[in-house]
């Protein structure tokens, strides 16, 4: 029979978790706990399991500071308070595991958004093994990202993820959970050039049980990296790899929000396969419990409302941005993004799409506040295309300025064409606005789209909104004066 320890490490948690629910010695029940606590997310288990480790009579004082130091984190993960820890208390912990126990301050320390705490508890301790420095090092980048230093967190990352497959190569899930941080980053910082490493390890990631999703989120990471760098057939071949890798509904939605996105970027958002590749996203919205939902996967609503601008579906992107914004509260605080702002930045960023043709100063307001995070922590495509929508939202030239200067490190980004045409309108709009320029009044309109005269004055009120005129002819000379390009 494989031993537990094994099976951990190769990510087997269903069988490693059959075996343990056997036993009841301390070591086993330390790892029980760990499972509940890092897998499940059910605190009640964790404090249970805790609670017998710290009373049994054959626990070692480093089993005990374990079970003490997962205990803080259920308490981070609650909101409440733990009393703080004195380093001499730790003195009577054997070396083999003291590493572990100082692990597991630091991650309490994280949990509970004490960012110097963290630092000072890993300053403390320097591990021997190279899977415990691994997780050393990724928790150190976790902690640098909630400072907004994401260059250091793809750095300590990368560093994590080479040790682990020169020195622990049978450690799985935390090859796993490294390389799915580097591939976000890759895809968002431009002087992060993982792919060749990402792409070289990627049939090695394995199932892990559903631990992290590692193998689907790198494939279509790896796809938007492509993207990002012009290469749109590199990209279509990772993002149609995850359709097949996707386990679950978000994950199957995140599949074809990526098709339909990446296709858009390339110019053929009128292609059937885009078209239907976003529709089978909002079936997936639809039947996905979002109130349930305690996750990262909650972004997978702004991704999706800015989806669904790009396709003219202005109600559903609104729709999206309410679900994602009720949401905020709910992401566990285990998770990065819950710490550094990219949920915020991603659903501002969303909102500023969705609102640009119905409501121009909420627009601006989002766009600008979302530029600002991006420009801050580096995320230079994200920043340009904020600063393409301002321009666009403006025509003032310094947000062109600003969108090329971001672009500097995407030459051949798909981005750069969106400067050549205002496209905040929706398609439906874009349409009214054309007949307008034909001299086609409201009625003939009417009869030429196919729909109500209500409904034509709507769409000319918000054109006439978004481009800030009152008249047809003050229209038509800001629509020249813009270069008006129709998608």
């Amino acid at each position: 029979m494989t031993a537990p320890v094994d099976l951990l490490r190769a990510g087997r948690f269903k069988e490693a978790r059959a075996i343990l629910e056997q036993r009841n010695d301390p070591g086993s029940l330390i790892e029980r706990a760990r499972l509940a606590l890092f897998l499940d997310s059910d605190v009640d288990a964790t404090q249970r399991f805790a609670a017998r480790v710290r009373t049994a009579d054959d626990a070692t004082a480093g089993q005990r500071a374990l079970a003490a130091a997962f205990v803080r984190c259920t308490k981070a993960l609650r909101g409440e308070h733990a009393p703080a820890v004195d380093a001499e208390s730790l003195a009577e912990v054997e070396p083999p595991i003291i590493g572990e126990v100082i692990y597991y301050l630091a991650y309490a320390a994280y949990l509970a958004r004490d960012l110097r705490s963290a630092e000072a508890w890993l300053r403390f301790h320097t591990p021997l093994s190279a899977d415990w420095a691994a997780r050393y090092l990724v928790i150190s980048g976790m902690i640098a990202a909630g400072h907004e230093r994401f260059v250091e967190q793809a750095e300590l990352t990368a560093r994590a993820l080479d040790l682990l497959e020169t020195q622990a190569p049978d450690h799985v899930y935390l090859i796993a959970n490294a390389a799915r941080h580097l591939a976000v980053l890759a895809r968002d910082v431009p002087q992060v050039d993982a792919s060749e490493g990402l792409e070289r390890i990627l049939d090695r990631l394995g199932d892990d049980d559903g631990f992290t999703g590692s193998r689907f989120h790198v494939v279509r990471l790896l796809g938007w990296s492509h993207a990002l760098r012009g290469d749109y057939t590199g990209a279509m071949r990772f993002i149609l790899r995850a359709t097949f890798e996707a386990d679950n509904d978000v994950e199957r939605l995140y599949a074809h929000l990526d098709h339909a996105s990446v296709a858009v970027f390339a110019h053929e958002q009128a292609g059937a396969a885009a078209t239907a590749a976003f529709a089978i996203a909002k079936d997936l919205i639809a039947t996905i419990p979002w109130h349930a939902i305690e996750t990262d996967d909650l972004a997978a609503l702004p991704i999706a409302a800015q989806v669904a601008v790009e396709f003219g579906a202005s109600a559903e992107a609104i729709s999206y941005c309410d679900v994602a914004e009720g949401g905020r509260g709910r992401i566990s605080p285990r998770l990065p993004m819950a710490h550094d702002g990219r949920y915020d930045a991603m659903l501002s960023e969303a909102v500023s799409l969705a609102y640009a043709s119905l409501d121009r100063r909420r627009a601006l307001a989002a766009a600008t506040s979302a530029y600002g995070y991006y420009e801050r922590i580096g995320f230079a495509w994200r920043a340009a295309r904020m600063a393409i929508l301002l321009y666009q939202m403006t025509h003032r030239t310094e947000w062109k300025t600003r969108a090329l200067s971001q672009l500097e490190a995407y030459p051949r980004s798909p981005f750069h064409r969106l400067l050549e045409r205002p496209r905040a309108l929706t398609k439906r709009q874009e349409d009214v606005l054309k007949l307008v320029r034909l001299g086609y009044d409201d009625e003939r309109i009417a009869r030429e789209l196919g729909i109500s005269y209500k409904t034509v004055r709507i769409h000319i009120g918000r054109i006439f909104q978004w481009y800030g005129v009152r008249s047809r002819s003050a229209l038509m000379a800001r629509v020249a004066a813009a270069g008006f390009v129709s998608a």
